[in-house]
């Protein structure tokens, strides 16, 4: 029992600090209305409308070892000697699974985090300015606590 819940609580801190350190870049990136910014925007959020059924059944196969992608690809430009089963032992499997939930959430998340960018208010912005802040220490004292 301790070993499950050391593990799931091992497993639930990665995959949030993952999708926040993805989310976040992605809603500041995001935020502001630039060219092409409603594509970049549907583009992130579009993982999050497939179903996990489907998005496993994806992932099963870009992480096949014969007929994938990450393993035949890594063997044809030589990155690696032979092909490697991703699914095969723990560690590569966890971190696959990760890299799944974390392209899988962070649209969502990063949509989120958009809404709340865009809630602060402009005169914070325009005040810190004013007192002389650089953009580093208005993101820090504005941006980010968010």
């Amino acid at each position: 029992f301790w070993n499950a819940l050391r593990f799931t609580a091992f497993y639930t801190v990665i995959v949030t600090i993952a999708i926040f350190v993805v989310a976040f870049p992605l809603a500041l990136f995001v935020e502001r209305p630039r060219p092409l910014t409603n594509l970049y925007r549907t583009m992130f959020f579009m993982p999050a409308v497939v179903g996990f059924a489907s998005a496993s059944l994806l992932w099963s196969w870009l992480l096949n070892v014969d007929s994938g992608l990450f393993s035949p690809a890594a063997y044809d430009l030589g990155l690696i000697d032979r092909k490697f089963n991703l699914l095969a032992t723990f560690q590569p499997a966890f971190w696959s699974i990760i890299a799944m939930v974390v392209w899988k959430v962070a649209g969502f998340t990063m949509i989120i985090l958009m809404a709340g960018l865009q809630s602060i208010p402009q005169d914070l912005q325009e005040a810190a300015v004013i007192d002389g802040a650089g953009p580093f220490a208005r993101f820090r004292a504005i941006t980010l606590p968010l």
